[in-house]
C-alpha cells in the first residue's frame, strides 16, 4: 500500500479510502469489522462514512458511524486510522432543501463524534451544497470547528466548480479536498437526473491540480461496471448500472482496460482504481466491496504504478501528449 502526504497537514492517507456505507445496515457487524481488520492489515488506514449512512435501512440513526466507532473503541487504534466522516446531508424526505445552516452543521457534528466514540474528527466533509448560502459562510463555520478542536480538516462534496472556486477563495486554511463523482466510466448524467451531484470534468481537474486541492471520487469502481463486464458480459449488468454506464465511449475503455490487464497481469478490479490513483492530481478514490475476495483484489491497486501514457490510453486510447 502506499500513501499521499498531504503537505503541511501530518495526514499521510492510504491511497485507498475505503467506503463503509453499508457497514452495520446491509453488512453485518461481524462482517463490517472482518473487513475493516482486514483493509487495515493490509495497509489501509482512511476510513469513509457519513452522518446518514445506514438511516435508510436502520430505524436506529447512524448504523455505519456507530459500527466503526465501535471498532475502533475494541481494535484501540484511533490514532492509526483517518477518520472521516460527512455532515450536512439533507432529510431524505425532502431532499431539496438543504441543511448547511451553522446550527445544522453543528448538530451533525456532534452526533457524529457521539456515533464514533472520538473527541475529534481528522476530516469532516459536507455531504452536499447548499448554493444560496454564500460560501464564505460555510467555510467559516467548519473554520470555526478546526480551531474548537473538533475537526482537524475539511472538505466538500458535490460542489460544483464555480461553488468550489468560491470556497477557494476564501483562502481557506483546513481545506483539503473534494468529493465528486468520478470514475474510468463516464455516467449519463441524465440516467441519474439529480443536478446536486457534482461530477469530474477536465476544467475541475485542471483546477484541483493548479490549486494542490485532493479529488476524492466516490462511485469510483463505476458499481463494478468494467469487473462486471469482465466476468458476466453485458447480461451481468443490473439495468440501473446499463442505463448509466453502458456506452460506446464506456465500452471503448473497457476494450483498453482488458488489454492493459492482459499486457500487465494486473487485474481489472485493481486497475480501475489505479486509474484515479495514478492521476497527476492527487486523487484517494473511495471503494466498497462486499466481501474479503473483492476487497483483496481491489487493494492491489495501492502498489499499482501506472505511467502517464497508460493513464491516458485508458481514457482516450492515445499516449499523453
Amino acid at each position: 500500500m502506499r500513501y499521499h502526504e498531504l503537505s503541511d497537514t501530518g495526514l499521510s492517507p492510504s491511497v485507498i479510502y475505503l467506503g463503509t456505507a453499508e457497514m452495520g445496515s446491509v453488512m453485518s457487524r461481524a462482517e463490517s469489522f472482518e473487513m475493516l481488520d482486514f483493509f487495515c492489515y493490509h495497509g489501509g488506514n482512511f476510513l469513509d462514512t457519513a452522518h446518514v449512512y445506514g438511516d435508510q435501512v436502520c430505524k436506529e440513526k447512524g448504523a455505519s458511524e456507530r459500527t466503526i466507532g465501535e471498532w475502533i473503541h475494541q481494535r484501540k487504534c484511533r490514532e492509526k486510522v483517518i477518520l472521516a466522516t460527512k455532515g450536512g446531508h439533507p432529510r431524505f424526505e425532502s431532499m431539496q432543501v438543504p441543511r448547511l445552516s451553522p446550527k445544522e452543521i453543528q448538530t451533525d457534528l456532534h452526533e457524529s463524534l457521539h456515533n464514533l466514540k472520538t473527541d475529534v474528527i481528522d476530516v469532516y466533509w459536507l455531504h452536499r451544497d447548499d448554493p444560496n448560502r454564500p460560501a464564505q459562510e460555510i467555510v467559516e463555520t467548519l473554520e470555526s470547528f478546526v480551531s474548537s478542536g473538533h475537526i482537524r480538516y475539511y472538505g466538500l462534496s458535490n460542489w460544483h466548480l464555480p461553488r468550489l472556486k468560491e470556497a477557494v477563495y476564501c483562502s481557506p486554511k483546513h481545506l483539503l479536498g473534494s468529493q465528486l463523482l468520478w470514475s474510468l466510466a463516464d455516467p449519463r448524467m441524465d440516467v441519474i437526473g439529480d443536478p446536486a451531484i457534482a461530477a469530474m470534468d477536465e476544467e475541475t481537474w485542471v483546477f484541483h491540480r493548479d490549486m494542490g486541492l485532493a479529488a476524492v471520487p466516490y462511485t469510483a469502481q463505476a458499481r463494478g461496471f468494467f469487473t462486471k463486464l469482465a466476468h458476466g458480459g453485458e447480461d451481468s449488468l443490473q439495468d440501473w448500472v446499463k442505463a448509466t454506464y453502458f456506452t460506446q465511449k464506456n465500452l471503448g475503455r473497457y476494450d483498453r482496460l482488458h488489454a492493459l490487464s492482459q499486457e500487465t497481469g494486473i487485474s481489472i478490479e485493481a486497475l480501475v482504481p489505479a486509474y484515479l490513483i495514478n492521476q497527476q492530481v492527487t486523487t484517494v478514490p473511495v471503494v466498497s466491496s462486499r466481501n474479503l475476495r473483492q476487497l483483496s483484489k481491489t487493494l492491489e491497486a495501492g502498489d499499482v504504478v501506472l505511467t502517464p501514457d497508460q493513464v491516458s490510453y485508458l481514457k482516450t486510447g492515445e499516449p499523453k501528449r
